[in-house]
Formats: structure tokens, sequence, C-alpha cells
């Protein structure tokens, strides 16, 4: 439990001694995970491929992942690559730290990029070899305001 106690101490109470518990899809043959899904029935996260250009778009996974925040009024374009680009720049300057970004991240001006999240943060995995690989190895989460989660379903964090 040391990385829930380092997490500080509001996780670490609300987990008392539980483990987290983690479900996966299992699709049936020939079939694909939906990329949230519409009926919740605990806090759902999903987890997309990226791009090595850091957008959210384009084909296969990606664009499925576009097409869910569009249709809950989110617009993506633009959008992730300021996001990634920024956390990328931290992240890759302090590998395997869990790095936040706020309003005034990079410049004011950049403060539209965060309005359809609650939290945005990610990290940079530690070693020689993704250093050799950046972008691959940044891991994003975003975090959803309700009203703005994928599917209608609040669950969809």
């Amino acid at each position: 439990l040391a990385p829930v106690a380092a997490a500080g101490p509001g996780l670490a109470a609300a987990l008392a001694g539980r483990a987290p518990c983690v479900r996966f899809d299992q699709p049936p043959p020939g079939a694909f995970s939906a990329v949230y899904m519409p009926d919740a029935d605990a806090n759902f996260a999903s987890v997309n491929a990226g791009d090595t250009a850091l957008y959210v778009g384009g084909g296969g996974i990606n664009r499925a992942f576009a097409e869910a925040l569009k249709d809950c009024d989110q617009d993506p374009r633009k959008k992730y690559e300021v996001l990634h680009e920024a956390l990328l720049a931290r992240a890759t300057a302090n590998p395997g730290t869990l790095q936040w970004l706020r309003k005034g991240f990079k410049r004011p001006s950049d403060d539209w990029a965060l309005q359809d999240s609650l939290a945005f943060c990610g990290l940079f995995a530690e070693g020689k070899p993704f250093a050799e690989l950046n972008p691959v190895g940044l891991v994003s989460i975003a975090v959803f305001p309700p009203g703005r989660r994928p599917c209608g379903a609040e669950k969809n964090v």
C-alpha cells in the first residue's frame, strides 16, 4: 500500500485497507469493447491508444474517442494537442512522477483546453528505452465534469 499512502491521506483513508476493484470488459470473439458505457454501474474509465502526434481523432480507436467526446458536446480538435504537449514537457522533465495541468499551465491563452476537464494529469515512463521512444510512454488522464461525460452517463468519468 505504499503507493496509495504516497498518493495522500484522503485516498488512503477512502480505501481503508481495501484494494481498488478493477474490471475489464471481455467482448465476444470478433467484437470490440465500447469506448464508453451508456449504462455503467460504477465509475468507468477508458483507455485510448493515442497517437504520436498527440491528438484525439483520426482513425481506429482514436477516432472512436473523438466521436464519443463530440457526442457529449466536447470538441477534441486541437485541444488534446495543446494539453498533451504541455503535459509531455512536464512529464519528460520528471519521469515517473505524476504531473498536473491547471489554468495558466502554459500561458493564459491555452486555458480553453481545460474547459471540459475537472482534472488533467499524467506521467511519462521512467527509463532509457522510453526516453528514446518519446512521446511513446506518456500516460494522460482526463476527468470529465458532470454533464459533459460520454454517453450521457455520469459514471463515465
